[in-house]
């Protein structure tokens, strides 16, 4: 409760600190009471009694007073028009000079209560207006990368190097509660850092490491050089997490690649004109960043240009080194503006920007049947002929072209060579690799003037050279032809197969055993020797296919020719012609035992794992009894077939000693041979028939 000094008087001013002002009052009014009694306001310089409300006159203390407001600032104020008391409260009302600026005290407790709650309200409202925005930064700020950062790079790796993956954080939330990486493209790498800093991790071919300082985490895995890594690579994501929620996120990508190796090229040399053929690019190449392509060259220009085709690509898996083997395979259709074309494979990295080629590989178009090579023993080697355009290059494919023409056209091929050309010289002395254009199909007609078409193949083409060499001689003696090696000449028929697609070409050693007595005849006779010729000229001929021999029997043995004595039809066909008829008797069992035990042997060329095939032209009225050696050849795995010639045929005799009765034929036209071939493909290929049993 207040208290008044008894001393004071009626000039004496009480200061009325009045709690309930509006904020736009100034603070601080004097009260005043005149000579009269009368209250009143002025400006003073007088001491400030704080906190007193009291009535001089009453000496008593007022809330009334207590509750006054302060009137707004003014030099000139008038004494109120009146002044009363109300249940011990005072209440004075005051009229103002200027009646604009005249306030009035609120007249109780509950008003100024209610004056300080709406300054309050207006100084929150403010308060808030401003306060808004700088919340929403903070708010926003707060989850943001822009307070939050994270950082985490590509890595590039050669193989066997040290990968590290890394993810950085600046100003991680101290509410965060996980920190990882984990591979999108393998489940098995992932390493996961809590706040107490355990880690977890998935297989140990890999370290997981978390620094942390004030401001900064790095979390990182790192693959040693020590181990195998080829699975790091692919795509990482680092998430920092907050009560379960990413607060930022960032993605990266290791990738381990390098230069290629082992670059190469294979394909054909040779092809024919609207053949499809193929060229394969291969190399081994690290696992990413790495592409090859097929590069094409024009004939004696610089300029490389890609391979439009479509490739069929093979792609490994890769090694422990990283590594992957690729194969790109190239198909074209041949064209006659492609020949001269040389080709080249480039494995190219786009990441390191580097590069690797392979060695130029030259094919020829719609030129030759046949690819052969000559070493020219007396040539010295020289570097300019790894160029072909150089003039030493030129000069000396000419010269052997030249020369190769030459003996051709003076051989017995001379119908059917057309041309060659050197495509390439390698070291080792000088080898020149030869293509030759020839004409497969080689016609021959018999002293009768039957025809007989043939093939003639890689023997016939090397011997047709070899053989009419010395003939040449005065004419090749300056040509480096003349001074090849002609003993290890090897030649392969690239085009036009001896046999179709669907033939069969295992192994096989036949021998002709042919009736040479008296019964049968020379008339039929020479239907036998014109029947091996078609039957050999139909077939493939080789050391790789089959080899045939041939027997005449009467009343003695006499061996014409063995398995070994030729490997090329055109050879045969001369060989049978020159066969001659015997006459006598027919001892058939004499001539199978000398096939089972002389030309089944392996010095006469029979080979071990052939089929042994016996082809037996007869009448089949034999002077002695050949069922029992026909009876061990086949225990012993020998197809023997049975022709009928003439008009006296022991059918019954054949039916013993062929294989079974459909290996027994009658040669009234020669549709026969089309069966027996049947039956020859099926000695030789048909790996369900066993003549054991």
């Amino acid at each position: 409760m207040l208290t008044v000094d008894n001393e004071m008087t009626l000039d004496s001013v009480v200061t009325v600190d009045a709690p309930c002002v509006s904020v736009f009052d100034k603070p601080k009014r004097r009260m005043y009471y005149n000579d009269k009694g009368k209250p009143g306001w002025r400006k003073t310089n007088a001491p400030i009694y704080e906190n007193y409300d009291v009535n001089p006159f009453s000496q008593e203390v007022s809330p009334g007073w207590y509750k006054m407001a302060l009137a707004m600032s003014s030099n000139h104020w008038s004494q109120p028009s009146n002044h009363e008391y109300h249940e011990g409260h005072h209440r004075s009302i005051f009229r103002q000079s200027r009646p604009s600026l005249v306030t009035r005290p609120p007249s109780n407790r509950k008003e100024c209560n209610m004056n300080i709650i709406i300054s309050l309200l207006a100084i929150l409202t403010i308060a808030i207006v401003v306060a808004t925005p700088l919340c929403f930064i903070y708010i926003f700020t707060e989850g943001d990368s822009t307070t939050t950062e994270m950082k985490m790079d590509d890595s590039i790796s050669t193989p066997g190097e040290v990968i590290y993956i890394s993810c950085n954080v600046r100003y991680a939330p101290s509410g965060w509660d996980e920190f990882s990486i984990v591979s999108e493209d393998n489940t098995d790498i992932h390493g996961r850092a809590y706040p107490n800093g355990a880690i977890v991790q998935g297989k140990s071919s890999y370290i997981v490491e978390l620094q942390r300082n004030s401001e900064n985490m790095t979390l990182r895995i790192m693959f040693p050089n020590a181990t195998t890594h080829c699975a790091a690579r692919g795509r990482y994501v680092c998430r920092l997490k907050s009560m379960g929620n990413d607060v930022i996120k960032d993605t990266s990508t290791v990738i381990i690649t390098g230069g290629a190796s082992s670059i190469n090229i294979t394909g054909q040399t040779i092809i024919k004109e609207g053949d499809r053929y193929e060229m394969n690019c291969s190399c081994r190449l690290a696992s990413d960043g790495g592409e090859m392509q097929l590069y094409i060259r024009r004939y004696n220009t610089s300029d490389f240009v890609m391979a439009t085709e479509t490739p069929i690509v093979t792609v490994d898996e890769p090694d422990d080194t990283c590594y992957q083997s690729v194969t790109k395979t190239y198909n074209f259709f041949a064209e006659k503006n492609q020949n001269g074309t040389e080709l080249r494979c480039m494995a190219s990295n786009d990441i390191l920007s580097t590069y690797q080629t392979s060695s130029t590989f030259g094919i020829t178009i719609d030129f030759a049947d046949f690819m052969t090579t000559f070493h020219l023993q007396r040539l010295a080697w020289v570097p300019e002929y790894e160029d072909k355009n150089s003039k030493e290059y030129i000069y000396l494919a000419s010269e052997l072209e030249n020369d190769i023409d030459h003996v051709y056209k003076k051989s017995e091929l001379k119908e059917n060579y057309k041309r060659s050309r050197v495509v390439g010289l390698e070291q080792g002395s000088v080898k020149a690799q030869i293509a030759i254009e020839i004409d497969l199909l080689y016609v021959i007609t018999d002293p009768n003037g039957r025809v007989i078409t043939t093939k003639i193949n890689e023997v016939d083409i090397v011997s047709a050279l070899v053989d009419t060499l010395p003939s040449v001689a005065d004419e090749l003696q300056d040509s480096e032809l003349y001074h090849m090696d002609t003993q290890n000449i090897a030649g392969i028929i690239i085009a036009n197969s001896l046999l179709p697609a669907d033939e069969c070409t295992s192994l096989t050693d036949m021998v002709f055993l042919l009736d040479s007595s008296g019964s049968i005849g020379s008339p039929n006779f020479e239907i036998m020797k014109y029947f091996i010729k078609n039957f050999t000229a139909s077939v493939a001929i080789g050391k790789n296919a089959l080899q045939f021999g041939v027997v005449s029997f009467s009343t003695n043995v006499r061996n014409e020719f063995w398995l070994k004595a030729f490997q090329s039809p055109r050879d045969i066909v001369n060989a049978v012609e020159g066969i001659t008829y015997i006459g006598s008797g027919t001892y058939m069992e004499r001539g199978l035992i000398f096939i089972r035990s002389n030309a089944f042997t392996a010095s006469q060329g029979a080979r071990k794992n052939a089929e042994k095939v016996i082809i037996l032209m007869t009448d089949g009225q034999s002077s002695d009894d050949p069922n029992v050696v026909a009876s061990t050849l086949k225990s012993e795995g020998v197809a023997i077939i049975c022709v009928g010639i003439g008009s006296n045929i022991d059918q019954a005799q054949l039916n013993a000693i062929a294989y079974n009765t459909s290996f027994v034929f009658e040669v009234t036209d020669f549709d026969v041979l089309i069966n027996i071939k049947k039956i020859v493909q099926q000695s030789s290929c048909d790996t369900g028939t066993n003549y054991n049993q």
